[in-house]
């Protein structure tokens, strides 16, 4: 059994693993984890899974959004630096 992990996942709902920095993960969630490795998960595999949960994207709007505050002015490029 794996106890004390820290998931750093995106707190959206399409991706059903852990909010950001939560130490305190059941029990029950890590054996459902571990159940998806199709045998004993080494670092690589364990990316693997990880990178599998968060391949989904947020909706449109929502990255257009995002996109918008980094660029105010609307002059369709961000500063390498803000």
């Amino acid at each position: 059994m794996v106890t004390g992990v820290a998931l750093w996942a995106w707190p959206h709902p399409s991706h059903p693993v852990s909010p950001p920095g939560r130490l305190n993960v059941k029990n029950e969630e890590l054996d459902a984890m571990i159940k998806e490795a199709s045998g004993p998960i080494n670092f690589t595999v364990f990316l693997t899974m990880f990178g599998e949960k968060l391949k989904g994207a947020d909706p449109e709007d929502v990255i257009m959004g995002a996109f918008k505050v980094l660029d105010p002015d609307g002059k369709g490029s961000i500063k390498k630096k803000l």
